[in-house]
Protein backbone atom coordinates (compact mmCIF):
# COMPACT_ATOMS: atom_id res chain seq x y z
CA UNK A 1 0.00 0.00 0.00
CA UNK A 2 3.32 2.80 0.91
CA UNK A 3 3.87 2.66 -3.06
CA UNK A 4 0.68 4.39 -3.85
CA UNK A 5 1.61 7.22 -1.85
CA UNK A 6 3.40 10.37 -3.22
CA UNK A 7 6.16 12.17 -2.53
CA UNK A 8 4.50 14.71 -0.50
CA UNK A 9 2.38 12.56 1.20
CA UNK A 10 5.21 10.17 2.50
CA UNK A 11 6.99 12.99 3.91
CA UNK A 12 3.73 14.20 5.75
CA UNK A 13 3.48 10.10 6.55
CA UNK A 14 6.71 10.00 8.42
CA UNK A 15 6.25 13.34 10.29
CA UNK A 16 2.74 12.39 11.48
CA UNK A 17 4.12 9.08 12.69
CA UNK A 18 6.80 10.73 14.23
CA UNK A 19 4.90 13.14 16.67
CA UNK A 20 4.39 12.98 20.04
CA UNK A 21 0.98 12.60 21.32
CA UNK A 22 0.99 14.85 24.16
CA UNK A 23 -1.93 14.68 27.12
CA UNK A 24 -3.43 17.71 28.71
CA UNK A 25 -0.48 19.65 29.81
CA UNK A 26 1.62 19.51 27.05
CA UNK A 27 3.63 16.17 27.67
CA UNK A 28 4.00 13.56 25.57
CA UNK A 29 2.67 10.07 26.33
CA UNK A 30 5.47 7.63 26.50
CA UNK A 31 3.72 4.36 26.21
CA UNK A 32 2.56 4.96 22.81
CA UNK A 33 4.33 3.62 20.15
CA UNK A 34 2.50 4.85 16.92
CA UNK A 35 5.04 2.81 14.31
CA UNK A 36 7.87 0.85 15.01
CA UNK A 37 11.15 0.98 13.35
CA UNK A 38 10.58 -1.41 10.81
CA UNK A 39 7.60 0.89 9.22
CA UNK A 40 10.24 4.20 9.12
CA UNK A 41 12.95 1.72 7.06
CA UNK A 42 10.08 0.68 4.54
CA UNK A 43 8.86 4.46 3.65
CA UNK A 44 12.68 5.53 3.85
CA UNK A 45 13.22 2.57 1.11
CA UNK A 46 10.49 4.21 -1.01
CA UNK A 47 12.01 8.25 -0.69
CA UNK A 48 14.47 8.20 -2.95
CA UNK A 49 11.96 8.33 -6.31
CA UNK A 50 9.88 11.02 -4.59
CA UNK A 51 12.85 13.49 -3.26
CA UNK A 52 12.96 15.00 -6.88
CA UNK A 53 8.81 16.12 -6.57
CA UNK A 54 9.32 17.68 -3.02
CA UNK A 55 8.77 20.82 -1.70
CA UNK A 56 11.35 22.67 0.37
CA UNK A 57 8.70 22.27 3.55
CA UNK A 58 8.28 17.97 2.95
CA UNK A 59 12.10 18.19 2.50
CA UNK A 60 12.70 19.49 5.67
CA UNK A 61 10.08 17.27 7.52
CA UNK A 62 12.01 14.00 5.88
CA UNK A 63 15.10 15.39 7.10
CA UNK A 64 13.69 16.47 10.48
CA UNK A 65 12.92 12.55 10.91
CA UNK A 66 15.71 10.93 10.02
CA UNK A 67 17.93 12.50 11.82
CA UNK A 68 16.03 12.42 14.68
CA UNK A 69 15.08 8.59 13.75
CA UNK A 70 19.23 7.99 12.88
CA UNK A 71 17.14 6.63 9.48
CA UNK A 72 18.37 6.25 6.23
CA UNK A 73 22.26 5.61 4.80
CA UNK A 74 24.90 7.51 3.10
CA UNK A 75 23.67 6.84 -0.43
CA UNK A 76 19.84 8.32 0.31
CA UNK A 77 21.76 11.57 2.11
CA UNK A 78 24.39 11.95 -0.78
CA UNK A 79 22.53 11.28 -4.12
CA UNK A 80 19.10 12.00 -3.36
CA UNK A 81 18.51 14.65 -0.32
CA UNK A 82 21.74 16.43 -0.85
CA UNK A 83 21.07 17.13 -4.25
CA UNK A 84 17.95 18.11 -3.78
CA UNK A 85 19.01 21.19 -1.31
CA UNK A 86 22.15 21.64 -3.17
CA UNK A 87 19.56 22.79 -6.21
CA UNK A 88 17.30 24.67 -4.20
CA UNK A 89 18.95 26.62 -1.16
CA UNK A 90 18.87 30.02 -2.54
CA UNK A 91 14.93 29.21 -1.95
CA UNK A 92 14.93 28.74 1.46
CA UNK A 93 13.36 31.57 4.02
CA UNK A 94 15.99 31.91 6.64
CA UNK A 95 13.83 29.81 9.60
CA UNK A 96 14.19 26.71 6.61
CA UNK A 97 17.98 28.11 5.98
CA UNK A 98 18.50 27.64 10.09
CA UNK A 99 16.90 24.68 10.44
CA UNK A 100 19.15 22.82 7.46
CA UNK A 101 21.94 23.87 9.27
CA UNK A 102 21.11 22.54 12.47
CA UNK A 103 19.76 19.34 11.03
CA UNK A 104 22.95 18.91 9.33
CA UNK A 105 24.94 19.56 12.40
CA UNK A 106 22.68 16.90 14.38
CA UNK A 107 24.03 14.40 11.59
CA UNK A 108 27.48 15.64 11.93
CA UNK A 109 27.70 15.98 8.18
CA UNK A 110 31.01 17.75 7.78
CA UNK A 111 33.07 15.55 5.76
CA UNK A 112 31.69 17.16 2.21
CA UNK A 113 33.95 20.70 2.37
CA UNK A 114 32.24 21.32 -1.76
CA UNK A 115 28.64 21.00 -0.19
CA UNK A 116 29.16 23.26 2.27
CA UNK A 117 31.39 25.80 0.54
CA UNK A 118 29.72 25.97 -2.73
CA UNK A 119 26.21 25.62 -1.73
CA UNK A 120 25.17 26.35 1.75
CA UNK A 121 27.90 28.71 3.02
CA UNK A 122 27.72 30.63 -0.23
CA UNK A 123 24.62 31.51 0.24
CA UNK A 124 24.02 32.70 3.74
CA UNK A 125 23.64 36.41 2.81
CA UNK A 126 21.78 35.85 -0.69
CA UNK A 127 17.84 34.45 -0.91
CA UNK A 128 16.08 33.78 -3.44
CA UNK A 129 12.96 35.54 -4.42
CA UNK A 130 10.53 36.14 -6.67
CA UNK A 131 12.03 38.74 -9.78
CA UNK A 132 15.38 38.11 -8.63
CA UNK A 133 17.77 38.16 -5.45
CA UNK A 134 17.70 39.73 -2.34
CA UNK A 135 19.46 39.58 1.29
CA UNK A 136 19.09 37.58 4.23
CA UNK A 137 18.36 39.26 7.33
CA UNK A 138 19.10 36.94 10.63
CA UNK A 139 17.26 38.27 13.74
CA UNK A 140 18.59 37.09 17.47
CA UNK A 141 16.87 34.33 17.60
CA UNK A 142 17.89 32.70 14.08
CA UNK A 143 21.07 32.96 15.27
CA UNK A 144 20.57 31.10 17.76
Amino acid sequence: MLHKFQGRDMATLLWQYDKDVVDAEGEPFTFVDKASNEFFERVVGLLPMHIPFMRTQELMRVLEVLVKRNLGGDRLFQNYLLLKVERTVKGYSVPQYCKLIRLLADKRYTHDIVFWTDYILKYVDVEEVQGGVKARSFKPIDAK
